[in-house]
């Protein structure tokens, strides 16, 4: 099974408490480094967001609308994968075999166009997020 070149959008503005968490889920995968395109799209962050990004092999962008609407337009005009994540900082990839599995659902459903993950919570976020984890294996949810 052919490995499919991932391109994951990040938009940010002053993202530096989730930065480094995101990305280490993203740079820790156990898949090709070179199949993995990062790329930033910042607001106009005045804390340490892009000093974060440089650390990793990202490509970084400038939003110059500010909202992260934007942000997805610009990454979705300049990525070169097969593949379009669409995340936020404050996301993080399951498991290093996330890409792995993502990859073989595509490589066997060629009818596919898109796909959705399950979202598991943090325990430190706020009820409504934890609420929606418990919800979303309610079959009215998936619509």
């Amino acid at each position: 099974m052919p490995n499919l070149k991932f391109s994951i959008s990040i938009p940010v503005l002053n993202a530096e408490k989730y930065l480094e968490p995101c990305l280490a889920t993203i740079y820790s995968q156990d898949y090709p480094a070179e199949l993995i395109e990062v790329l930033i799209v910042d607001a106009g962050s005045t804390d340490a967001t892009l000093d974060i990004a440089k650390k990793y092999k990202t490509k970084i962008f400038v939003n110059p609308r500010g909202l992260g609407e934007y942000g997805m337009q610009i990454a979705v005009r300049n990525a070169t994968g097969e593949l379009l994540i669409m995340f936020a900082a404050d996301n993080g990839l399951v498991g290093n075999d996330w890409l792995k599995k993502v990859t073989n659902i595509f490589s066997t459903r060629p009818d596919l166009s898109c796909l959705w993950g399950k979202m598991i919570a943090a325990k430190d976020d706020p009820a409504v997020m934890r609420y929606y984890e418990l919800i979303q294996s309610e079959p009215l949810a998936q619509f």
